[in-house]
Formats: C-alpha cells, sequence, structure tokens
C-alpha cells in the first residue's frame, strides 16, 4: 500500500460519501499507487456501516468510546499500511490532483513532509503578511505561530511521524497537529513546501481551534511534552513556552472582536426588522457606489446583502489583495481608484488613526460598518 488517508469522524456521517468521491478522483490521477482511506468514528453512539469502492481499499473502524482527535489519529496511523499517511479532517477538501502532486513533491525531495498552499473558507491563506516560506522555519514554528492552517495540508512519510507524537496524547483537543510538527522539527525531519493550492480548510465555530479555553490547555500539554523530549535548543524552547503564554492573551483578544461582531450583528438585524434595508438608507444618504475596505467575514456579508439592490459595489480594498478571490475587483490601498461615494470599513476595532489614514489616502468619505449601522439608527426619517 502507498498511500493511506485517515479521517477521523465525528457527529459527521453526512461526510463519508463526500470523502470517499474526493479520494477515489485523487486516485484515478494515479498510474501505479494503491490508496486506502481508513475512516474512525469517535462517536460511539452513531454507527458507520463497511463502505464500498472500486478504485480504493476503504476500512472503517468504530469506537466504543470518544477517544479524541489526536488518539483516533494515532488509531488509524497504527492501523495504517501506506508508506505515505494524510491526515484529513471529515469536512476538509482535496483537490483531485492532491496526492498525485503531493507524492511526487515528497518522493523528489526526499523529504518527511511536503506541505501545501490552502485555501480557509474560500479565502487562500498564505499571503505577503502571513508567508509560506514560513512553515518550513524552525525558529518561526516554534516562537512565532505553528504556521501550518491543518494536518490536511501535509503529506506525511510514515516512518517519519515522531514517536514522542504517538505515544503521548493530548488530553485536550487542538494542540496535537503543532506537536507532531514540532516533535519532527525537533528530530530535524525535512519539511518542503509545495505551491499548489490543493486543499481547502472549513472553518468554523465546533472547530477545536475556536475553543480558545481548550486550545489554551492543549497548548500548555503540547509545551510539557517538548520539554521531556530534551530533543529540542534550549533557545527554542523557551520561544516556545512564551508563545504558549501570549496565545492566552490573543484567545482573549480573539474573544472580544468576536464579541464586538455579535454586537453589530445584533444591531444590524434589530435595525433591518424595524427600518427595512440597509440598502435603502445608503440610497436616502446619497451613496450610490460604494467601497468595502477588508474582506473578512463581515465585509462579505455586507457585499452579499447589497449585490441584489441598487447599490453598487464597485470594489474592495483589503492589504492582501493579490491572494484573495472575488466576483468584485479587490485592490491594496495605494492602488485604489475607484470613484465612490463611500468605503465602508469592515474591520472590527480599527482604530480612529487608521480611519483618518484610509480616507486621507483615498480622498473618500470613510465610516467603519458600526458608525454607519448607529447613523442609521439615529436615522429618524427612515421607518419600514
Amino acid at each position: 500500500m502507498d498511500i493511506s488517508v485517515i479521517v477521523p469522524i465525528y457527529k459527521g456521517k453526512e461526510y463519508i460519501n463526500s470523502i470517499i468521491k474526493q479520494v477515489e478522483e485523487c486516485k484515478k490521477q494515479l498510474i501505479n499507487e494503491s490508496v486506502e482511506l481508513i475512516l474512525l468514528n469517535d462517536y460511539p453512539d452513531d454507527y458507520i456501516e463497511e463502505q464500498q469502492s472500486d478504485c480504493i481499499s476503504i476500512r472503517v473502524f468504530n469506537t466504543d468510546r470518544n477517544l479524541g482527535i489526536q488518539a483516533t489519529r494515532v488509531k488509524g496511523y497504527e492501523n495504517s499500511n501506506g508508506n505515505y499517511i494524510l491526515f484529513l479532517d471529515q469536512d476538509d477538501k482535496i483537490a483531485p490532483l492532491y496526492l498525485k502532486s503531493q507524492l511526487e513533491n515528497i518522493i523528489k525531495s526526499k523529504a518527511a513532509a511536503t506541505v501545501c498552499k490552502v485555501k480557509e473558507n474560500g479565502r487562500e491563506k498564505y499571503n505577503a503578511v502571513y508567508p509560506f516560506e514560513n512553515i518550513v522555519n524552525k525558529k518561526h514554528m516554534f516562537t512565532v505561530e505553528n504556521a501550518i492552517i491543518s494536518p490536511g495540508q501535509v503529506l506525511l512519510r510514515k516512518r517519519d511521524i515522531s514517536n514522542v507524537w504517538v505515544n503521548n496524547i493530548l488530553k485536550h483537543n487542538g494542540a496535537d497537529d503543532w506537536l507532531l510538527w514540532l516533535c519532527m522539527l525537533s528530530e530535524n525531519k525535512k519539511f518542503v513546501l509545495n505551491d499548489n493550492v490543493l486543499f481547502e480548510h472549513i472553518l468554523y465555530g465546533g472547530n477545536a481551534s475556536w475553543n480558545s479555553k481548550q486550545m489554551i490547555l492543549s497548548e500548555k500539554e503540547m509545551y510539557n511534552i517538548i520539554k521531556k523530549t530534551e530533543k529540542c535548543d534550549e533557545n527554542y524552547l523557551e520561544g516556545l513556552k512564551s508563545l504558549v503564554e501570549s496565545e492566552e492573551m490573543r484567545y482573549i483578544s480573539l474573544l472580544e472582536k468576536y464579541r464586538d461582531m455579535f454586537f453589530m450583528y445584533d444591531k444590524w438585524i434589530a435595525l433591518e426588522n424595524e427600518k427595512g434595508c440597509l440598502s435603502t438608507f445608503l440610497i436616502n444618504k446619497g451613496y450610490m457606489k460604494i467601497a468595502v475596505y477588508g474582506i473578512g467575514i463581515v465585509g462579505r456579508q455586507i457585499i452579499s446583502t447589497l449585490k441584489n439592490s441598487e447599490i453598487n459595489v464597485l470594489a474592495a480594498i483589503d492589504r492582501n489583495a493579490n491572494y484573495i478571490e472575488s466576483n468584485i475587483p479587490v485592490t491594496t490601498i495605494e492602488n485604489f481608484k475607484t470613484k465612490v461615494d463611500l468605503i465602508i470599513v469592515s474591520v472590527v476595532n480599527i482604530s480612529n488613526a487608521e480611519l483618518k489614514q484610509i480616507e486621507s489616502t483615498t480622498g473618500i468619505k470613510t465610516v467603519t460598518f458600526m458608525q454607519l449601522l448607529e447613523r442609521w439608527e439615529n436615522d429618524s426619517t427612515i421607518r419600514k
């Protein structure tokens, strides 16, 4: 067996057909290489039947208790027959050329792991601010951040998977993949890059990475395991300790950001119930041509809401414009030339200084989306 694709399933039976189809499409791009798909059901209340395929081998394991993500992956690893391992999440998406491209890259480079580029919720993740090259930078991975978005980006040579990772199961979900990369880097295993975008990660509220308390505890466990191995350079170990400690503050900041987003959405919904469509307010104020600054969750929602109205959303502005797919033109602030009546800033918690800088650079009236909602709320001329 050449490649084993290992997929833990947790309350996700509806994803199984999609997983099988994706792996089958990958197999069709290979000539002689064999592929097995290992499905591990980590939700004992559901039973997964044996699955069939004409071109890949499929094995199903049903656990009698919930093991957690790392233990489930390790069980798949221990029962795998492939020389190469791919760990996928149940709702991940891989391109038909994923296995062919990754396999060619890892064999050619004689590496322990090959890492492809990724889209996260439809947006290419790596950019000028978040460089792809940092994945193979040991110092960066130990002292700055885990630059690998998801295990699904990585095809691994089975014999190079660290025994430290296999034998030390984290009690809290969240950081087991980072633990694996750090263990392998500590053992001087070679990581190489694949510039092709072959993988899409779906981020949603149920992801372990969104459970801040659990992630903090998981990362602390991870640090203690790395420290115990005594294989890590003292400077890197100290850097990792500082990084894990700072992550707690980062998660608090992230929670504050999403709290503010919640309040903003709550106000938006209340205003639409009371006063009708946002587009009506904009039209009443003479803002017929709009640009949106920031193409994140809020920015895309604003664009989607206005696209079927009389408002023309002519452009978007984002510092990572070259890495964003959109149905409207996206440019950086320095290259923005579109004539619009108003720029709506979707970025949460942007400073007044940054806001003034956008307005000064473009020469166009600029407001945050929250400011716009507050003006709409205080406008007595519009009622539903």
